[in-house]
């Protein structure tokens, strides 16, 4: 179903309220005869999976429903609608081929005429298969790549150049058209992560003469990205490591839990925690510890500072918790690293 607005018609939000109205509206004429799933494409149309419903008594047919509704659209909207009615196909399998059947229909037939109903025949014109099917299959290749989504993209690359192989061995044209659509995916990824074309090897479409040849070009772009995004995450990970410990450093005295320091660098405590196990081998509380006792022996040379006051300058409050931590550590208390005479 094809939505077609006037210039003074709905905006960009009404649209979305209108959608659903229509949406309704279709269900309830659908509701008696039909069981049905909705939708919306990426085109902006709407889209009605239809089954019969076993009980119905009497099935009114698709075309007499859909102009039923292109009336009561006339007469409640400033917009018209047209629909596209596909052949009964079975389900799922032959689904995406009626669906691409009801989009070249519109291309097709439709064209700039408005408020209409086409039926698209049982077999589609040209029983020659002429497009790339696992090209144009969600998910795209571009979304794999922006994803990171590696292996996924490998396995991608062999359903096309396999498509390829079976259905358009020789055809340099729809090779062409595999590495124009895969060369669009690499410039994308490319200036998204900030990078410039020149650094990749992106090869002219006048050097790739076979299937084997654009499929290894691909391949090894695909490595080179991943190696890329891996050394990139790795850097992230190491300075996301120094910005807590330096943190930590600068706030001992202060509370140092988990959730205070992933609140510090906005990031979910858990994740926060397994990164830095992964990058430093300890937990961040053991890095906290070790850090607080090193400034609390550093601390005790200086015999100006009663022990309290060491205490709260390395995160205890509790002096007395602090002694007992600072003995399980070193075999010692406080008073007695420093030699202090007992009091007495």
């Amino acid at each position: 179903m094809r939505i077609e607005r006037e210039e003074d018609g709905p905006d960009r939000t009404d649209a979305k309220l209108m959608a659903f109205a229509l949406t309704n509206i279709m269900e309830e004429l659908l509701e008696d005869a039909y069981d049905s799933w909705t939708g919306e494409d990426m085109y902006g149309h709407l889209m009605f999976v239809v089954k019969r419903k076993v009980q119905a008594t009497a099935t009114q047919p698709l075309d007499r429903i859909s102009d039923q509704f292109l009336r009561i659209v006339r007469h409640l909207y400033r917009f018209t609608v047209s629909v596209i009615i596909s052949p009964e196909v079975a389900f799922p399998t032959r689904l995406q081929q009626a669906y691409q059947q009801c989009v070249a229909s519109i291309r097709q037939f439709l064209g700039d005429e408005r408020d209409t109903i086409i039926t698209v025949g049982a077999e589609p014109r040209n029983s020659v298969p002429s497009e790339l099917s696992a090209l144009y299959s969600l998910p795209l290749f571009v979304h794999l790549l922006e994803a990171g989504q590696w292996d996924a993209a490998l396995a991608k690359l062999e359903d096309i150049a396999g498509e390829w192989r079976r259905q358009f061995n020789g055809s340099y044209e729809h090779l062409m058209e595999i590495y124009h659509s895969l060369s669009a995916s690499f410039f994308f990824l490319i200036h998204k992560n900030g990078k410039r074309i020149i650094d990749y090897r992106l090869a002219s479409g006048s050097l790739i003469q076979t299937i084997d040849e654009l499929q290894q070009w691909a391949s090894e772009l695909i490595s080179e990205f991943r190696s890329e995004m891996q050394d990139d995450l790795s850097r992230h990970r190491k300075s996301l490591v120094a910005q807590v410990q330096q943190y930590i450093q600068s706030h001992l005295s202060a509370d140092l839990c988990l959730q205070t320091i992933a609140d510090r660098v906005h990031l979910h405590p858990v994740y926060l925690s397994k990164v830095y196990k992964k990058e430093t081998g300890e937990n961040m509380t053991e890095y906290v510890y070790q850090l607080r006792m090193d400034k609390a022996l550093s601390l005790l040379n200086n015999r100006e500072l009663k022990v309290y006051e060491v205490a709260e300058q390395v995160g205890y409050n509790n002096p007395a918790y602090f002694i007992r931590v600072f003995k399980n550590h070193f075999n010692v208390t406080p008073q007695e690293y420093r030699g202090d005479p007992p009091k007495g």
